[in-house]
């Protein structure tokens, strides 16, 4: 019955972020289900990582507290959410600044991440937000790179960096 975590993380996510876009005319599930794509392509299918793809920006973007998906789907998986939600700041600089600390002390949150990062790459191409993230990508490197966590999936980000 695992697997019915991610479904009912995939629902919630898919209720608290309707009507929201990703880009200019995707609805935001897009970007959710790419997230947990990421994560199956790169082996990481237990529960707790896709459903907390599916849920990784729930307390970000919404009204959802982060005690809230707790509640909802227990300490393991809002663990991951916490270290993968932005902490506040005035621009993304300062943001990134002060949670990429709490994203390398959660090594689950790390993959996560990666997987958010692996897929806003992918769908963004090499536009403005490409550019952005080839920019932010030696201190995102640098802030969250563990030796011997998650090799493949830095070793395809930094693929997307080259091109």
């Amino acid at each position: 019955m695992e697997d019915s975590i991610v479904e009912r993380a995939r629902k919630f996510a898919e209720t608290h972020h309707q009507g929201m876009l990703y880009g200019k005319d995707k609805p935001y599930t897009y970007h959710l289900s790419m997230v947990v794509s990421v994560l199956r392509r790169f082996g990481y299918s237990e529960s707790k990582y896709l459903a907390a793809g599916w849920l990784h920006d729930v307390v970000e973007d919404t009204e959802v507290t982060l005690d809230f998906v707790r509640k909802e789907f227990g300490d393991e998986i809002a663990s991951i959410v916490d270290a993968v939600t932005d902490e506040p700041g005035e621009t993304r600089a300062e943001r990134k600044a002060k949670t990429l600390p709490k994203t390398r002390s959660n090594p689950d949150g790390i993959i996560v991440k990666l997987a958010d990062r692996i897929a806003n790459i992918e769908a963004a191409g090499e536009g403005d937000k490409g550019s952005m993230y080839s920019k932010e990508h030696p201190v995102f490197k640098d802030q969250l790179w563990i030796p011997g966590h998650a090799d493949e999936l830095w070793d395809h980000l930094d693929s997307l960096m080259v091109r």
